[in-house]
């Protein structure tokens, strides 16, 4: 989205727009074969995408793969690409997959998860689980939140920064970062 798109939204006056967050979502689970249902985001200005699609191309060029899928790439059983042949170990898998967390580290700002738990979702009256659909709805809309008020945190960031309260992503290693997203499917296209 550029600043021409914004000329075109008639009910939004330029002034009140002042942060635009673009994120990356994918959900985790289905109602019918696992307990819980998450959905995961990253999240980022503009500026900083743009940085971090470039690096993420570079390093999708450089492990010959055609896109990244996190349930693809930690199968030690899948070849994925020259880097991680089949039989790997775990740890070497792990290295091999260092470049790929740390990538989204240094370039995307923000990390999310929300998950709802099936079997509560299960229990509640028959005309509000109606009411509510499939669990991925109200679990993305709650994210869809967590998102909209991060982008009103982005633009006061400057007079909050004493009492922020939110969720960045970690600052820890690839490894950890690796390890929080288990299960968390990147579906990155290489252009």
């Amino acid at each position: 989205m550029t600043s021409a798109h914004v000329s075109i939204l008639p009910i939004v006056e330029r002034a009140q727009f002042m942060a635009i967050l673009y994120g990356y979502f994918d959900e985790s689970g289905k109602k019918s074969d696992h307990p819980v249902v998450a959905i995961g985001c990253v999240c980022a200005t503009q500026p900083k995408l743009r940085y971090f699609e470039d690096a993420w191309n570079s390093l999708l060029r450089r492990y010959e793969l055609p896109g990244f899928h996190m349930a693809e790439t930690s199968r030690l059983s899948r070849k994925c690409g020259p880097k991680m042949p089949k039989g790997q170990s775990a740890f070497e898998r792990m290295e091999a997959l260092k470049p790929f967390a740390d990538c989204i580290n240094e370039h995307l700002e923000y990390g999310l998860i929300q998950a709802l738990d099936i079997k509560g979702f299960n229990a509640l009256a028959k005309n509000l689980r109606a009411g509510l659909g499939d669990p991925k709805d109200p679990t993305m809309s709650l994210l869809c939140g967590q998102c909209y008020s991060l982008a009103i945190t982005h633009t006061r960031k400057i007079e909050l920064a004493s009492s922020a309260t939110t969720i960045r992503k970690p600052h820890g290693t690839a490894t950890g970062t690796i390890a929080a997203c288990a299960g968390f499917t990147a579906k990155y296209r290489r252009k």
